[in-house]
């Protein structure tokens, strides 16, 4: 979603300052040609241009900044034909050197298009000329109008299988127009794909660049003294440049007639001088804002010269880079004020920055028939002074409100164009930064928002929502116009289907004190919503934003868009969201965000790369990016400006949106140092602020051997008088009804809840939750407090509670039905959660017993079955790992991450047809927050140890569980389970419980007593949940 451009270092078109009302553009009469030199004054822009005239492209490298290419200088051609409104066929050929290409697979998407594995083409050629190849036609409905600027793929090892992926590789259109050609009226590119430097894919315009030896890596050595140069064969000669800062500050003239200036090493190899590697000395030592450009021929092919940027990854964990590269300031991105506006980014490789400023957000790539959507894009270029560490900053006096940026790095002779990692407001699609004042974002009444304080966390109750699901389902009907899946819907109050309230009103009912939303900032999604006509003016395709979790990071430090009321505006999605924060703290709910800094969206193009590229993520000794996330990418949190961010991030959306936790995604991925300086950094904002997250990856552990897994979290993230981390209490999970992973969808059998004789092991995994304990981790030797335990059932992930009870207690055929059992299984499981000490965690829509069925002929379905294909039996490979089949034509999904609303959406007519169990299902949560307050929740682990809590459970695989709890009062509280027992089963009271008779505060079966006397037994009646209190 990153506007990555390679231009072409030209001056185009005229000046538009009268357009752009700068107050340092002089009538526009002060520009400056490309090839004025760096001591021009900052305040006047470097270059004018016209984006209508100018080529706007990314480099067409991998993640890797450093393709191989052939020995044409410069950047693209504007041959061929024209890429605009692209309609015609993308064709990517891809040659391996094993020969094993037919045996792959390749993986395509668009910012506007969600990723299709697809099936090869055709093939061309043989043995080490053989070629597999895809096309993928942007005619065809599935595709037309999904394509703006940019094209991705990447190769799979083979089919279905994610093992050993290749890096994202990014196509720019622009760049490979030269290859274009019609064919009987369609207009075809040509991508010429090789294996790259580690997992990265190299890219060119033709087949003969492609092909031969070439060079495979230049890298500068880690001794700072040193360039080292491997090719694939011996070298006929080589060439090396030292392209300083200074060489992009001359005009192209300029650059060829001083050429000879820089270069460093020069070198023919004659007969029996077989060279293939060579560590060339730098005579100045190595500087990673240098650019080092080799240029090789080999003894194969002498007459064909190949062209690799040497890298300086090697450097960056080296004591040198970490003490002259490493930026103390907490200024980095755009900076306000109504007299001036600061830019300042991190970007320790590149050679030269820029910053340029528009009109509007919205480029043309991105414009639609509306006025203002890209239709005037003009900008001025104005470069950023290298002030050390690098950083490279600029001040633009005058009051830039309402105007627009983005950053041109200039590196490996290309300028990369991209918003900066710490972008805070931006436009449509997320491709601009947005320069507004924040204070201009705030809903009347935002100053006044507070919180109630907390002593612990503990006495949250979280209910994790999705901000689309609430309101997405027709069932929910606005009042006010709004449209559904928005901020603004997501607050709207008033609502009701058939008398029972929905959306807002709703959650106020529920009577919860924490939301945590999935992720809400900007993810690498559409966000637009638009039509797309063919030559006739008939409709071919309806562009709407796709369904999604929000995994999918794209700008950390921006709301998303797809939520807004206008998506182009950048106020929208601010305001909106702090309208929706405002509300629930108005109504006693502290809003919690779901981060993820343990991976992006797409490498290649992501900030993060372009201003340093691979810096934030972790890479093994031999290029290969490294996969603990499940998504082939894994943010490297261990190094510095890695970390920094991370903290900086989430201290933004502490201070400037009030969130009052943050939830981290796959936190084992990250390092706890980095956990710790979140915790600490957020303790000083606020000290009720809290921070928990999944104590595991995605697939492996890191390399140091310091990830935030459970073990690490409570053995190095407990209190230290700045508060502690919490971890999701996995163990209670499974205790309880089990988990179920993408290699084994189906829900087993077993567990407290689904089993009539559950084993010892879930009987007591799921009685510790009572006491707030982890007692896999007690019995590795770990101290488990309970405000560090997220007790949960349920969340976004995996089967929704009633689902995978429906299924494990009725079976396969059955689980699309609804059964009473299931329902009060549901109930009495969440309600068992909502008793026990510690954090106490809910998942969206389980009090309506929310199921997530697709079935053949839903809108998503066909979509799926047109863009993958299908079996014979009508299934398809994309279902797999993300659900299972009921019968032959409907699934119950699993991983509903981006099956649309009509699976994700809150269906209003459960609530309504399950009334009466939904309202027991509220009275629990209301019940615990008078537990709490009556002190009978949330005591400490040293008050649990001392015998002030404690749980029990029978004995031989009886499903019965239940704990004991005590106030300062002297006040006793009985929480009790019953599982799967048939019609009732019988629990023992330990001795230390005082008898007599008790207050029935709960039932989730609804006993009709109001009291019951308790002697050495108590017997539960099948899935109940019973709450007893002596005062």
């Amino acid at each position: 979603m990153s506007e990555r451009k390679k231009l072409r270092g030209v001056l185009l078109g005229s000046v538009f300052a009268a357009c752009l009302a700068l107050p340092s553009c002089g009538g526009g009469n002060e520009q400056t040609s490309s090839s004025d030199k760096e001591e021009t004054d900052s305040q006047l822009p470097t270059e004018t241009f016209d984006s209508s005239s100018e080529s706007e492209s990314s480099s067409s490298s991998s993640s890797s900044s450093s393709s191989s290419s052939s020995s044409s200088e410069g950047g693209g051609s504007s041959g061929g034909i024209s890429v605009a409104d692209w309609d015609g066929v993308i064709r990517v050929y891809y040659h391996s050197p094993d020969g094993d290409e037919a045996e792959k697979a390749i993986y395509v998407w668009t910012e506007s298009m969600n990723g299709v594995e697809l099936e090869w083409s055709g093939e061309s050629g043989s043995g080490e000329n053989h070629w597999m190849y895809v096309d993928v036609d942007f005619s065809l409905p599935a595709y037309a109008g999904r394509i703006a600027e940019n094209f991705y793929f990447i190769i799979k090892q083979r089919p279905g299988s994610w093992a050993g992926q290749s890096s994202d590789t990014l196509i720019v259109l622009e760049d490979f127009a030269e290859t274009g050609e019609l064919v009987d009226g369609t207009r075809y590119l040509y991508v010429y794909a090789v294996n790259g430097e580690g997992s990265d894919i190299d890219t060119f315009v033709s087949e003969k660049d492609a092909l031969g030896d070439n060079i495979k890596t230049a890298t500068l050595n880690e001794d700072w003294r040193h360039l080292d140069v491997i090719g694939s064969n011996a070298f006929a000669s080589l060439e090396v440049y030292a392209l300083s800062p200074y060489y992009y500050t001359l005009s192209r003239v300029e650059q060829n007639e001083q050429l000879d200036n820089f270069l460093i090493y020069d070198e023919q190899f004659g007969e029996g001088e077989e060279y293939s590697e060579i560590s060339i000395e730098l005579p100045d030592g190595a500087d990673p804002q240098t650019t080092y450009r080799c240029t090789a021929t080999f003894k194969s092919q002498p007459d064909r010269a190949k062209k690799k940027y040497a890298t300086a990854y090697s450097l960056y964990d080296t004591d040198r880079f970490i003490s002259d590269y490493t930026y103390d300031g907490d200024d980095l991105g755009m900076t306000y004020t109504p007299e001036k506006t600061t830019f300042k980014i991190w970007a320790p490789t590149t050679s030269r920055a820029q910053v340029y400023i528009y009109d509007y957000g919205t480029p043309k790539s991105l414009a639609t028939s509306e006025p203002d959507k890209g239709r005037f894009d003009q900008y001025l270029a104005y470069t950023l002074d290298n002030l050390g560490h690098g950083v490279y900053g600029l001040e633009l006096e005058g009051d830039l409100a309402g105007k627009f940026y983005s950053f041109s790095l200039t590196y490996d002779e290309a300028a990369h164009l991209s918003v900066d990692p710490y972008v805070k407001a931006t436009g449509i699609n997320g491709v601009r930064g947005a320069i507004l004042d924040f204070d201009s974002t705030d809903p009347e009444g935002w100053d006044e928002v507070e919180f109630t304080d907390i002593e612990s966390p503990s006495e949250l109750t979280i209910y994790e929502l999705h901000v689309r699901d609430l309101t997405s389902d027709s069932t929910w009907q606005s009042r006010l116009g709004n449209k559904r899946g928005t901020y603004e819907a997501l607050v709207e109050e008033g609502t009701t289907y058939n008398g029972v309230t929905t959306g807002f009103d709703h959650l106020k009912e529920l009577g919860v004190n924490a939301i945590q939303l999935l992720p809400v900032f900007d993810q690498d999604n559409e966000e637009r919503t638009y039509d797309v006509f063919d030559d006739d003016g008939a409709l071919i395709n309806h562009v709407e934003p796709e369904y999604n979790w929000g995994y999918n990071p794209e700008n950390y430090n921006v709301p998303e868009g797809s939520y807004a009321s206008d998506p182009y505006d950048p106020v929208s999605r601010i305001k909106g969201l702090k309208t929706v924060i405002m509300k629930f703290a108005k109504n006693g709910i502290r809003t919690i965000m779901d981060v993820v800094y343990n991976h992006v969206s797409s490498v290649s193009g992501h900030p993060f790369n372009v201003f340093a590229p691979r810096y934030y993520f972790h890479y093994s000794d031999d290029g290969f990016l490294q996969d603990y996330t499940g998504v082939n990418n894994s943010v490297k949190s261990e190094r510095v400006m890695a970390r920094r961010f991370i903290v900086d991030s989430v201290d933004w959306w502490a201070e400037e949106y009030k969130m009052m936790g943050f939830r981290f995604d796959l936190m084992g991925v990250l390092d706890y140092d980095t956990l710790r300086e979140v915790k600490d950094s957020v303790f000083a904002i606020n000290e009720d602020i809290v921070v928990y997250g999944e104590g595991w990856t995605g697939g492996g552990s890191i390399p140091s051997g310091k990830g935030a897994d459970i073990y690490n979290v409570y053995s190095h993230l407990g209190d230290n008088g700045k508060g502690s981390v919490g971890v999701f209490n996995d163990c209670v999970r499974d205790g309880l009804k089990g988990n179920t992973v993408w290699a084994n969808v189906i829900p087993s059998t077993g567990h407290f809840m689904d089993s009539a004789s559950p084993s010892d092991d879930a009987i007591w995994n799921s009685a510790t939750m009572y006491i707030g304990q982890n007692r896999a981790r007690v019995q590795q030797g770990l101290v488990t407090p309970p405000q560090m335990s997220v007790n949960y059932i349920s969340c976004h992930d995996n089967y929704t509670l009633y689902d995978q009870l429906n299924y494990q207690l009725h079976g396969q055929l059955n689980a699309d039905k609804d059964h009473l059992d299931a329902i009060e299984a549901t109930i009495a499981s969440t309600a068992t959660v909502l008793s026990s000490e510690g954090i106490a965690f809910i998942h969206a829509g389980e009090e309506i017993f929310r199921t997530k069925l697709l079935k053949r002929g839903d809108e998503y379905f066909d979509q799926m079955v047109e863009s993958y294909g299908a079996n014979s039996d009508g299934t398809s490979s994309w279902i797999a790992g993300d659900g299972c089949p009921i019968d032959s034509d409907t699934w119950l999904v699993r991983n509903s991450y981006s099956y649309g609303d009509e699976v994700n959406s809150f269906k209003w007519d459960r609530k309504y047809q399950f009334k009466e169990y939904y309202d027991k299902y509220v009275e629990a949560i209301h019940d615990r927050k008078q537990a709490i307050e009556d002190g009978y929740l949330g005591h400490t682990l040293e008050e649990i140890n001392a015998g002030q809590v404690s749980c029990f459970a029978s004995g031989g695989g009886t499903p019965a569980i239940g704990a004991y709890f005590q106030n300062e009062s002297g006040g006793t509280m009985i929480a009790l389970l019953g599982g799967r027992c048939g019609s009732s089963v019988s629990i023992s009271i330990p001795e230390a419980v005082s008898k007599g008779d008790y207050e029935i505060v709960y039932s989730s079966k609804g006993r009709e007593q109001t009291s019951l006397s308790v002697g050495s037994s108590v017997t539960l009646s099948q899935y109940e949940a019973l709450i007893l209190r002596k005062a």
